[in-house]
């Protein structure tokens, strides 16, 4: 049985930026197959870059990077994609790709050949499902083992502790007149005028 080469990317996109993740990923394709690897997987919505904003407050606070992160998302059918596929070309190694797709704002994640082409179709958006694509058929089970980049593992939504460093009022100024006395914002209490 043959034994070859994959790599697996453990970098950041460039976050946001599609014309910077697309430049990276060239080089990394690149950099791969000068090291001998064969195959190359890049983690979970490599590009633009995973939206960790959406973790990061309520939903309609991260409403506010959606134009940006949809702005830099890649369409399948772009100058971008064509980029990606010429570098596999070029470099004659799979590269398989985890993108948000702009038209329909999916995610999705593509299998292309040394040869340039796309080897397997996205699934469905509205649909989940397991990316398959021909390689060496003798070689199925090293491939799925080598393939599995563990982006997840890297989100910062996941493994991280976020703090809160605004100073915040413990008392709030209360206007009950049924109290005994109220406590204004300095924090001084004074009786409730008759």
């Amino acid at each position: 049985m043959e034994r070859f080469k994959a790599a697996c990317v453990q970098a950041a996109p460039v976050y946001m930026d599609l014309q910077g993740s697309v430049a990276k990923a060239v080089r990394l394709i690149g950099e791969a197959a000068a090291n001998g690897a064969r195959l190359i997987a890049f983690p979970e919505t490599w590009i633009p870059g995973y939206p960790w904003f959406v973790w990061l407050g309520a939903p309609a606070w991260g409403l506010q990077f959606i134009p940006q992160y949809h702005g830099n998302s890649m369409a399948s059918d772009s100058d971008e994609m064509r980029t990606l596929c010429a570098a596999a070309k070029k470099n004659g190694i799979y590269a398989v790709i985890g993108f948000s797709e702009r038209a329909g704002g999916s995610r999705y994640s593509m299998i292309f050949g040394p040869d340039g082409r796309k080897l397997a179709d996205p699934i469905p958006e509205d649909q989940e499902g397991i990316l398959y694509a021909e390689l060496d058929p003798a070689m199925i089970a090293i491939a799925k083992a080598a393939a599995d980049p563990v982006g997840h593992y890297a989100r910062p939504d996941v493994l991280s502790l976020l703090i809160n460093r605004t100073k915040r009022s413990v008392v709030h100024e209360a206007h009950d007149e049924s109290r005994e006395f109220m406590i204004d914002r300095d924090g001084t209490a004074e009786a409730p005028k008759d």
